[in-house]
């Protein structure tokens, strides 16, 4: 049997990544894996990457990842602006300055959210070159491990390289059925001529939990149409009322082969929900840990407590860069 622990959005809260690692100390793990967005809109970017740099095995980048690292390069190119100008422009939180002194700057990756580009201004200014360039080496394209089974991206495996955010790898919701059987089928991978199927593909972005299974259908298959999808469930998990699950296991029923003609491939996708920013509900951190053993795959949401308040008082340091809004939203865990 093969453990994975999956972890997403941790977005520089360091007190809520520090708990989730405690919590999986207690529960042991044979590989740890991020699907991106270690960084952005938290106040701790540099202790957060230091662990990932230490625990770590497989990890991709996200959309904030991409906008600090964006952010991070105007401070070595002389072309738009000097390092003080930038480092000034950073610290004051000057989004016109920045993106005036880049016209070909790819400001659409925070999507004009302006709590996200002052919060990733903050974090490209303080990191360490060490974690600078640890986050440079990042891809956004999906990784494949073809003797484990599984796929790891942040937003969708449908998603593109593209020039607009939400055709991007990092830049898709998966937050419903269509969505999520697009991402499915695309769970593949090419070595020479030989096309190579994973099972299991590993999300994050949206912030909430979530699981979708069913098996595809190959024949006549095309990349950006909906293929034929059987035995298919889909479901997003939020908190029940006040009162938040540690813990939520759930077995990925192995629905037998559809009888209809046709080359299927039984796919799962899994969303662990958010470390650093959960939207589902409850504030307490959020990842999963997923047991596959043979073709039988088992899914553990877990939720874990961590001081809020740690992580809030720390942003509420630099008020200009951390809104009121952003600071407060972690205890609404919305």
């Amino acid at each position: 049997m093969v453990k994975i622990a999956v972890v997403s959005d941790i977005h520089s809260n360091w007190p809520a990544l520090r708990a989730v690692l405690d919590d999986l100390g207690r529960h042991g793990y044979d590989l740890l894996v991020c699907a991106g967005d270690i960084v952005g809109y938290g106040a701790f970017p540099n202790e957060c990457l230091d662990a990932l740099r230490k625990y770590m095995g497989v990890c991709v980048a996200g959309n904030h990842d991409d906008g600090v690292r964006s952010y991070r390069k105007l401070l070595n190119d002389g072309t738009r602006g000097t390092e003080e100008e930038v480092r000034r422009a950073l610290k004051s939180a000057d989004v016109g300055f920045l993106l005036g002194k880049n016209p070909d700057f790819d400001r659409h990756q925070l999507s004009y959210n302006f709590d996200a580009h002052t919060a990733a201004m903050h974090n490209a200014e303080v990191l360490t070159p060490e974690n600078a360039e640890y986050l440079e080496n990042l891809s956004t394209a999906p990784y494949f491990d073809s003797q484990k089974g599984f796929g790891l991206v942040h937003g969708s495996f449908s998603g593109r390289e593209s020039s607009h955010p939400r055709n991007r790898f990092e830049g898709i919701y998966v937050t419903d059925e269509s969505l999520a059987r697009m991402a499915m089928q695309n769970m593949f991978f090419y070595t020479g001529d030989d096309c190579v199927h994973v099972g299991l593909g590993l999300v994050g972005h949206t912030h909430v939990p979530m699981i979708s299974s069913g098996w595809i259908n190959y024949d006549n298959f095309d990349f950006m149409e909906r293929a034929q999808l059987e035995g298919g469930q889909f479901k997003m998990f939020f908190s029940e009322g006040d009162v938040a699950k540690s813990s939520r296991v759930i077995s990925i029923e192995q629905a037998e082969e559809p009888v209809q003609a046709g080359f299927w491939k039984r796919k799962v996708l899994f969303n662990p929900g958010s470390v650093g920013q959960p939207r589902h509900g409850s504030p307490r951190a959020c990842y999963g840990t997923v047991y596959i053993e043979g073709e039988h795959i088992t899914v553990d949401f877990r939720e874990v407590e961590y001081p809020i308040e740690e992580a809030q008082e720390k942003m509420a340091e630099d008020k200009l860069r951390f809104s009121e809004d952003l600071i407060k939203r972690l205890e609404r865990g919305r």
